[in-house]
């Protein structure tokens, strides 16, 4: 891969670190050369250099980096559910969260935490009411087109989810993240907290 093929490789000394990274396919070495906020850029810059496996794999690591979807949602829309085969998404899943996962009952309750009911309900959610509740209220204050504004109700959602209809379970950051397409989440309900 080249610098024309990869506008994201700077001019910088960190330019011979993240060549190596891409020549050697160390595609997490290469991701971590970035910050939290310009991995999603630049797992785009080498997508279509990696196998499926590889591409679920520094998927899940870009995932688990993000706080907030924001103006990136029709992104990672594509990317977790149109842009690979999804039957092989299990390879974002460490060993113990396939266990956990194939541990839950097939019908499982899930929750999600925001800041206000009235904003899009996103892909992530967790088995944890008190982790749903947590993310409520640190959601609260929203960065909005550079402005934090206030004035949002904290709600948590509660839904009925298929287990086969959950793409991975993650808990690497023990939330016990269950990601989900929210049009498989049924009986969704909001109660503001």
């Amino acid at each position: 891969m080249t610098q024309e093929m990869n506008p994201l490789l700077p001019a910088d000394a960190l330019h011979g670190n993240r060549l190596q990274c891409i020549q050697s396919r160390d595609w997490l070495g290469y991701l971590i050369t970035f910050g939290s906020h310009q991995r999603l850029g630049a797992f785009l810059s080498i997508e279509t250099e990696l196998t499926n496996v590889e591409y679920w794999v520094v998927l899940a690591s870009v995932w688990t980096g993000i706080e907030w979807l924001g103006p990136d949602r029709s992104t990672w829309e594509k990317l977790l559910f149109k842009s690979r085969p999804v039957n092989e998404a299990a390879n974002m899943m460490s060993a113990q969260d396939k266990s956990a996962l194939s541990a839950l009952p097939d019908k499982i309750q899930i929750y999600r935490g925001q800041s206000d009911e009235n904003h899009p309900i996103g892909y992530s959610w967790t088995t944890s009411k008190t982790v749903a509740e947590k993310f409520a209220s640190h959601y609260q204050k929203r960065f909005t087109s550079g402005q934090w504004s206030q004035g949002d109700r904290p709600v948590v959602f509660r839904g009925i989810a298929n287990r086969n209809s959950v793409l991975a379970f993650l808990n690497d950051r023990e939330e016990l993240e269950v990601l989900i397409h929210p049009r498989n989440v049924r009986s969704i309900k909001a109660r503001v907290v």
